[in-house]
């Protein structure tokens, strides 16, 4: 059997090797066609097939589909012509724009339900000593280099925006709600 650092090397590995492969055959796929809507599937269709590629070899998916993702952003320029480029960036905008929206909508669902499971009140010092504590770390990290710089406005946009978006939230949603036994998480 393979041991627990075999498994991690292929994990990582393969699903490296196999990102590879798919971005490999998205490229020359892409080179051969003209036809804006084609390319546009092809575009779309290879992140999936990155990523059931490598959960199929037992690999990392999501390895898979950042590494064909870097693979091929890096060569995007000769695999396509410039309006064919704007379009499947455009549909990328489109593509993404809804999935957030699922998100959010996936989340205002949940939240009243789990809001109403909370006893009381007494998580909100603690939820709110660590909110604090992120927000002035990130300062304590971004201030040295805007100090050196003299750039406080970007200090001032760094500190505010931190994380926002969907990346924030589906974090929060793949906290589990019961632990292995079936109890509460706590």
């Amino acid at each position: 059997p393979i041991g627990v650092v075999g498994q991690f090397v292929w994990l990582a590995g393969g699903g490296a090797l196999i990102g590879v492969a798919v971005g490999v055959v998205a490229a020359w796929l892409r080179r051969r066609t003209e036809d804006a809507v084609l390319e546009m599937l092809i575009a779309l269709l290879t992140p999936y097939a990155a990523f059931v590629l490598a959960e199929v070899a037992h690999s990392s998916g999501v390895t898979a589909v950042v590494i064909c993702g870097l693979w091929l952003g890096a060569r995007s320029v000769r695999l396509s012509s410039g309006p064919v480029r704007l379009q499947v960036a455009t549909v990328y905008a489109v593509v993404v724009f809804v999935l957030e929206s699922v998100v959010f909508a996936v989340i205002g669902l949940e939240f009243p339900g789990l809001v109403e499971g909370l006893p009381d009140l007494s998580w909100l010092p603690v939820t709110m000593a660590v909110a604090g504590t992120l927000l002035l770390t990130r300062i304590l990290f971004v201030a040295p280099s805007a100090i050196v710089r003299r750039e406080w406005r970007g200090l001032a946009v760094v500190w505010w925006a931190g994380a926002r978006g969907v990346v924030p939230l589906a974090a929060a949603l793949s906290i589990p709600l019961t632990v292995s036994d079936g109890g509460p998480f706590p």
